[in-house]
């Protein structure tokens, strides 16, 4: 396992600012801070499959709010007993 390349990988692709910047001011907007979560699931699934540049353009923000409301959900039902029970 490459750990370096777990923070080079963002800098190897061209757009790598504009990207960065486009999600930074998403993740500000409460309700579009879930596409943020849904980008980053994005970006997982591209570096499990081996792709060169895994960084995805911004342009499918109705499929990363999406997959981001379900990795919500999904940590929403993990936390509920932990919230019930305390």
């Amino acid at each position: 396992m490459d750990v370096g390349r777990a923070f080079q990988y963002i800098a190897d692709d061209e757009k790598w600012l504009k990207k960065l910047l486009i999600g930074m001011v998403v993740s500000l907007i409460p309700i579009l801070s879930f596409a943020a979560f849904g980008y980053v699931v994005q970006v997982t699934q591209n570096v499990a499959a081996g792709m060169e540049r895994p960084l995805p353009d911004w342009n499918r923000l109705g499929r990363y709010l999406k997959n981001g409301l379900r990795v919500m959900l999904v940590f929403f039902i993990y936390a509920l007993p932990i919230v019930l029970f305390m």
